[in-house]
């Protein structure tokens, strides 16, 4: 029998309204449809695709980085814009909160890194050094480095107190399109358009293990919370590995995803394949629990809140939309 994603899958159509008539096709699965999200409002102001979004540690505040060249800062309660941060000089593809939410971090196609202040929007640092665009940037959970994965095929492991790279890590064979630091911070993980997701010691700067992961470009890689575990992604399948071994441990068969992001519990993952919708699974049993819809076109990015109860969401429809609280966002089931 085909996974319910694969099913899933074959009833979107990419960057198109989703009908009446779809929506009943996906209550006849069985499988909750939160039509409307559900939402406090979606976010509008940018004006080109929003292609990164996260959230503050503290729950209170998103960021989102944009085509428009800029990165943009929101109250997560009101929906109200803080700060446009302006300073790059090429479409933003990355955007990520440090661990105190003092800072953020976006990388560009300009090829640089910059550091903002998040309370003031000043730009504090600009970080130059990699050959082509920055697909990705992490910081360590102590937050004194960040990672940065670039098209130039590389990983860059910085020195914030320094200002300067520590590492270079080389030996992807193709763009790299993504980066996550694991929950210790003990490993780095990243997915390349080579199919490779590959595991790397920080410390040193050096490869760990090579996993092939698919015939296709890894777009996501992200640690699930509290373990070993890795989740990769391709635009047709979703794997999850154990980092120390890279054994496979369980695989979406008949469907992949352009955004993977962990529940704060690791009970769920939420995944985006492409369309203007995001699918909700139990992680344990590789069941799905809710489709959300909304958007008027594909879906970039997506961000769980700190406390596990709502999602954000950049598409190429311009916005950033959140949604009200989730059923089964917390549990087991």
């Amino acid at each position: 029998m085909e996974n319910p994603i694969g099913q899933l899958s074959k009833k979107l159509v990419t960057g198109c309204l989703v009908s009446m008539a779809l929506i009943a096709g996906l209550q006849a699965t069985s499988i909750p449809v939160l039509k409307d999200w559900q939402p406090i409002r979606a976010l509008e102001g940018h004006t080109d695709i929003v292609e990164s979004v996260a959230w503050s540690p503290d729950g209170l505040r998103i960021a989102s980085a944009s085509y428009d060249r800029t990165v943009r800062i929101w109250d997560a309660e009101t929906g109200e814009l803080i700060h446009t941060l302006s300073g790059h000089e090429g479409w933003v593809f990355c955007v990520a909160w440090s661990p105190d939410g003092l800072y953020i971090a976006s990388g560009s196609h300009d090829k640089t890194l910059r550091i903002w202040d998040a309370e003031t929007g000043t730009l504090l640092q600009t970080l130059e050094g990699h050959r082509d665009s920055l697909a990705s940037v992490a910081w360590s959970p102590d937050g004194t480095r960040i990672a940065s994965g670039s098209h130039d095929r590389t990983i860059k492991i910085w020195d914030l107190t320094k200002g300067s790279s520590l590492y270079t890590l080389i030996a992807h064979m193709d763009r790299v399109l993504s980066v996550a630091w694991s929950p210790g911070g003990f490993y780095i993980a990243s997915g390349s358009s080579d199919g490779t997701v590959k595991i790397w010691d920080p410390r040193y700067g050096t490869l760990i293990r090579t996993i092939p992961a698919s015939r296709l470009p890894i777009y996501s890689v992200a640690w699930r919370p509290n373990t070993t575990q890795i989740v990769g992604s391709s635009g047709i399948e979703i794997k999850i590995w154990d980092a120390e071994t890279g054994a496979l441990m369980q695989e979406f068969a008949g469907g992949g995803s352009f955004s993977t992001t962990w529940s704060p519990n690791g009970f769920h993952m939420a995944t985006t394949n492409g369309d203007p919708s995001i699918y909700v699974w139990n992680a344990e049993t590789l069941d799905p629990r809710l489709l959300l819809v909304g958007h008027t076109d594909a879906i970039r990015s997506l961000s769980w809140s700190p406390e596990g109860y709502r999602l954000i969401s950049g598409s190429r429809d311009r916005s950033v939309r959140i949604s009200g609280r989730l059923p089964e966002s917390q549990g087991r089931q």
